[in-house]
């Protein structure tokens, strides 16, 4: 080869390494893109989890006091005969 072949092929080489240094980069900002969206996304789960642990709660809170109401209706329906 001479000399005016080696430089093209070498200019050509050198293209081909920028263009793949430029979609690497591009890569590597699109990953970084994603880190923080997941990043985002995994502490509104952790939110979403900890209202999800409150309604759970207040739920149980709620049937308690509902079986506790029933419990004592039933009590006063039978102390005062309404159930014969």
């Amino acid at each position: 080869m001479d000399e005016k072949q080696c430089e093209i092929y070498r200019q050509h080489l050198l293209e081909r390494v920028n263009r793949n240094e430029i979609r690497i980069n591009d890569h590597s900002k699109r990953i970084d893109v994603i880190e923080q969206h997941n990043s985002r996304t995994d502490i509104k789960i952790e939110n979403l989890i900890d209202k999800m642990d409150s309604l759970i709660t207040t739920l149980r809170w709620g049937m308690g006091l509902a079986v506790g109401s029933f419990v004592g209706f039933f009590f006063y329906a039978v102390q005062h005969g309404i159930f014969k």
